[in-house]
């Protein structure tokens, strides 16, 4: 019943133009049950939702991957909490702020800055962050910001090189999360993907780093399975 109840709101909900199309479950201690609707693409074909969509992460990714890496180096005792970005990437140029800083929003980068568009490169991406002014004092305020978290991706890749391959070995492998990936289409998973958005720039978007920071940065995209598993 609460299956049928669900699909039933999806389905209005795919009927009235609100969303495309989603993978859905109900999960309880000792039972997990799925089931999909609607669509994973509209144009330039319609194509279904399948129970093995991969759907885009998008910021859930900050948490998920880049801050447990985060955490994983200071395990390790590459840096800690309290060591300046500036001692990891010496040409940063705010000494002030701290790993901490970034992790918790409180760096004093801005929130957005639409002037990164003008970047053509993940170099250019970093020059842009590493020359931004601070906002406010760092540790004064909580002001989220994107800037803060491809600073960490940075600092991640400054220590282990790929952040797919790493975050693969550290983080979804150990958790069986095999369906989650950064880089999809380097994965061969395009087909299983769902389509963001369409821009002028870059026609459909499926498969790749929708957010335009994220795709400058390279690191093109964070993709999951939404599929639960139940011990």
């Amino acid at each position: 019943m609460i299956m049928n109840n669900a699909e039933n709101i999806l389905q209005e909900a795919i009927s009235r133009q609100e969303i495309p199309g989603a993978c859905y479950a109900f999960v309880t201690e000792d039972h997990c049950e799925f089931g999909h609707a609607g669509y994973r693409q509209l144009i330039p074909q319609k194509l279904p939702v399948e129970a093995d969509t991969i759907y885009d992460m998008a910021s859930c990714a900050k948490v998920i991957a880049t801050a447990t890496m985060i955490l994983q180096l200071i395990e390790q005792g590459c840096f800690s909490l309290n060591t300046p970005l500036q001692k990891i990437l010496p040409d940063f140029r705010h000494p002030e702020v701290t790993i901490e800083h970034l992790l918790t929003h409180s760096s004093g980068l801005c929130s957005d800055d639409k002037a990164y568009r003008r970047c053509h490169s993940k170099q250019e991406m970093w020059d842009f962050i590493k020359e931004m002014p601070l906002e406010y004092v760092p540790g004064a305020q909580v002001l989220y910001s994107d800037f803060g978290f491809i600073a960490l991706g940075f600092v991640i890749e400054h220590y282990v090189g790929s952040l797919d391959t790493y975050a693969k070995e550290n983080i979804f492998d150990p958790l069986q999360m095999k369906d989650t990936c950064y880089q999809p289409k380097k994965h061969g998973l395009l087909d299983r993907c769902a389509a963001t958005e369409v821009t002028a720039e870059r026609g459909v978007i499926v498969g790749e780093c929708h957010d335009g920071k994220g795709y400058l940065s390279g690191w093109h995209q964070r993709q999951c399975r939404p599929v639960l598993h139940c011990f």
